[in-house]
């Protein structure tokens, strides 16, 4: 099965098959991770994770 000439994604292997979509999903990622960074500055927030973290045996 061949992926179409107008998809952004493989259909068989999920690739980006255009800089366009490449470039929007970096972009995409680095704002969210510019996002969790802020949110992972809040103590609260550290308190918050720390506790998930212990109850679901993560370390």
């Amino acid at each position: 099965m061949h992926s179409q000439a107008t998809g952004r994604f493989c259909t068989r292997c999920g690739a980006i098959l255009d800089i366009q979509t490449a470039v929007r999903i970096q972009n995409e990622i680095e704002s969210l991770d510019r996002k969790f960074s802020t949110l992972l500055q809040d103590e609260d927030v550290q308190k918050l994770l720390m506790k998930k973290m212990i109850e679901h045996g993560i370390k």
